[in-house]
């Protein structure tokens, strides 16, 4: 994670910048939430214990459309807000530790994928864009899994899939 986040650099003009201050104006987070663009991962990422930052790809501002790229900053933001990368971080470190204790690793599975939930709820209470969310996530699950895997791209949307679940859920 170090090395792939290494070269980030805030964004303080332009499109993407102008998206994400108007959502925390709407929502009144403040500013204690950073926005960076980090050249080398391939999915957007909340970071930070202390100073939360949302770190976005290349690829978010060439590729989302509007709406879309509100959807995502508005779920990132939810993280930042939530403090998920701490405590998270916290599950991970307890699973590592008490490696022999499988279900530590369930835990830390559920509580990720609730945190999701409670952050696309979040996200499409501010925005009220379902349908941006849901198509935000797909294309973003296109860039994670790559287009040299093209064959394992239908598992992830297949049926009882964590992104299908999403999906539906959203909308």
């Amino acid at each position: 994670l170090v090395a792939a986040l290494r070269g980030r650099e805030t964004i303080a003009s332009g499109p993407v910048h102008n998206i994400f201050q108007a959502l925390v104006k709407r929502t009144g987070v403040g500013s204690r939430v950073r926005l960076l663009h980090a050249p080398r991962i391939t999915a957007p990422i909340t970071i930070g214990f202390f100073r939360p930052a949302i770190c976005l790809p290349p690829r978010a501002e060439s590729e989302l459309q509007k709406d879309e790229l509100e959807a995502l900053l508005a779920h990132e933001l939810a993280h930042a807000l939530r403090r998920d990368p701490a405590w998270l971080c916290a599950c991970r470190t307890i699973e590592v530790v008490l490696f022999f204790q499988p279900l530590n690793r369930l835990a830390r599975v559920h509580l990720a994928d609730e945190a999701e939930y409670l952050c696309d709820d979040w996200a499409v209470r501010h925005t009220r864009e379902r349908l941006s969310l849901a198509s935000c996530l797909t294309e973003i699950a296109g860039w994670i899994v790559g287009r040299e895997r093209e064959l394992s791209a239908p598992g992830m949307a297949a049926r009882g899939s964590r992104l299908e679940r999403r999906v539906r859920r959203v909308l």
